[in-house]
């Protein structure tokens, strides 16, 4: 059984690998990330150098999460509208040493015991930087060595890892999309998967193309012509890569808005002494949209966390009811609903990649498959050599899932130079045995 356990475990990790917009190079979602430097004349200073102390133990955590979650409750109403997202409490774990905190929405912390959190319904997790849902609240599980941390979430708006985006982004799933909107299910959308179709350049170089011109547009709030291109884009793309367009639609909306919610709540929560309201709020985002490498992503489904972020961020600047819309209208997306703000309008002709653009986007497709596959053939080896242990009727069920991973392999690595396909020859050969 331990061997069936930790196959199982590999495929999970070998599917996310593949198919999943969360497992990417680093948690901004590209292969590289840049974190802006502090900027005087922008008045901001972001990224880790604004944070004068990080913790390095749980036990200095657990109180610095605390004053972290009494400024998010606080500020939660201004990010989004009645948002159910505010008022939960949150039970830490330090998966080390099993004790248990319980942080009420106001800061106050009060230790549990493993009893205490069992009553409550908390399913616990075996490994730090994961977390779950009770009635009420989130767990979260941690480690000395998670909170130390200084890179795992080596975003601008953050600069260090911190439990408290499970709850802004995470949360915002579950209490705010999963049970108040109108949206379609996973399994009924067009990527039931989140397949991040690596493989359509054209698809990703005119949605790389979308992300650069929205980033433009937010980090100069006056230029609406950089606006007007955007969407010249966006109506391009929809006729022009109608495929990827239905795939990327759910998430652009979803994914698009939670990454919003978790970078407003987060300018609030992290840098207190800067963004006090809407309108540093408004200036913060501009500043951070100057920073390409910090937010663009490869994927269909990466894309739509950027693509939906900053469409929302244009949208707070015309449109003060757009929030209630797309709760309402499960089909619309932010950039929709920012196309219909501006339907007077004369769009100008779609800007045209150039192919040293569309070559650029390639190579970075290709850095992004030399990355997966560094990763993935461990882990199908794994799934190979535990098939001899199981039972029959396991083994064959789990040989479908490895030649289908397999397959997505060798597509995958279809884009690469011809003498980097012949390197993986020996271990496709291997798992065809």
């Amino acid at each position: 059984m331990g061997s069936l356990l930790s196959i199982s475990i590999a495929i999970v990790v070998s599917a996310s690998m593949m198919l999943s917009a969360e497992y990417t190079a680093n948690p901004g979602g590209g292969i590289e990330t840049a974190t802006p430097p502090g900027d005087t004349a922008s008045g901001f200073t972001f990224g880790k150098q604004a944070h004068a102390f990080h913790p390095e133990t749980v036990d200095e955590f657990v109180p610095v999460f605390a004053e972290e979650m009494a400024r998010y409750n606080q500020a939660a109403p201004l990010c989004w509208p009645d948002n159910a997202v505010s008022g939960k409490s949150v039970v830490l774990e330090d998966i080390g040493t099993s004790r248990f905190w319980f942080i009420a929405p106001d800061g106050a912390v009060s230790e549990l015991s493993e009893a205490d959190a069992e009553l409550m319904g908390v399913s616990r997790r075996e490994r730090p930087d994961d977390f779950s849902f009770y009635d009420g609240g989130m767990y979260i599980s941690v480690s000395d060595q998670s909170v130390a941390d200084q890179y795992g979430a080596d975003k601008p708006h953050v600069g260090a890892y911190d439990s408290i985006l499970w709850l802004t982004h995470e949360g915002y799933h579950k209490w705010e999309q999963d049970e108040k909107w109108n949206k379609p299910d996973m399994e009924d959308s067009a990527n039931p998967g989140r397949e991040e179709f690596l493989l359509d350049i054209s698809a990703r170089a005119k949605r790389n193309l979308l992300q650069r011109q929205l980033m433009s547009a937010v980090a100069k709030p006056c230029a609406t012509n950089l606006v007007l291109d955007a969407l010249a884009t966006y109506e391009d793309y929809k006729v022009q890569n109608a495929d990827d367009h239905k795939n990327a639609v759910l998430f652009d909306r979803i994914e698009g808005t939670a990454q919003y919610f978790e970078v407003v709540s987060s300018l609030y929560i992290f840098y207190p002494d800067q963004v006090r309201g809407k309108e540093d709020v408004e200036r913060a985002l501009a500043y951070l949209a100057q920073y390409e490498d910090s937010y663009i992503r490869l994927g269909v489904v990466s894309e739509s966390y950027t693509i939906g972020m900053f469409a929302c961020v244009l949208l707070d600047r015309v449109d003060e009811n757009w929030k209630e819309r797309v709760m309402l209208e499960e089909f619309v997306t932010p950039l929709d609903i920012l196309l219909s703000n501006y339907k007077d309008e004369k769009l100008p002709e779609p800007k045209q990649l150039t192919p040293e653009e569309i070559e650029s986007v390639t190579e970075d497709i290709r850095e992004k498959v030399r990355f997966l596959i560094e990763r993935q053939i461990p882990v199908l080896t794994e799934i190979k050599q535990g098939l001899d242990d199981l039972p029959e009727d396991y083994r064959v069920v789990y040989e479908m899932y490895l030649d289908e991973m397999l397959e997505k392999f060798i597509d995958m690595i279809s884009i690469l130079p011809e003498e980097e396909q012949k390197a993986q020859e020996d271990f496709i050969k291997s798992m065809k045995e």
